[in-house]
């Protein structure tokens, strides 16, 4: 009897252990020269934002966001979360840098923020044309 439970024991044991093996994950074609095929690097302030922005009294806030794009494009989003914008972004040395105009107006402005003390907040200077300090502050945290 000991040895049936034993072999009944070692079956299911041997059964679960197979069922929940891990499929293997193929690595990607080499290139022609030999190297790897490079995977593309996910920024940290990809993603959408939603925030304020200050003039430098800090007076009064104006709510806007941001949905940063992999291809280095974003688009500028308003409180109501619609696109009321567009322009390109870049993160170099923790600094992101990005510029957009407002479709509506055709303004232009800049924005500056080094990365990050909280990786889902994101503060820093905002400026009209190519000035990113000139118009006053702005801060931003991640949502879905």
């Amino acid at each position: 009897m000991r040895f049936l439970k034993f072999s009944i024991l070692t079956i299911l044991l041997s059964t679960f252990f197979i069922a929940c093996e891990k499929e293997k994950v193929a690595a990607p074609e080499p290139t022609p020269d030999g190297l790897p095929i490079p995977v593309p690097e996910t920024k940290p302030v990809q993603g959408k934002w939603m925030g304020n922005r200050y003039s430098h009294d800090k007076s009064v806030p104006y709510s806007f966001g941001f949905d940063v794009k992999a291809d280095a494009k974003l688009e500028v989003l308003n409180a109501s979360k619609q696109v009321i914008g567009a322009g390109t972004w870049s993160f170099d040395n923790d600094v992101f840098t990005a510029a957009y105009v407002i479709t509506a107006t055709g303004i232009t402005y800049s924005v500056r923020s080094t990365f990050f003390d909280k990786p889902d907040n994101i503060e820093g200077t905002w400026g009209f044309d190519n000035n990113n300090s000139n118009g006053g502050s702005w801060g931003m945290s991640r949502f879905n």
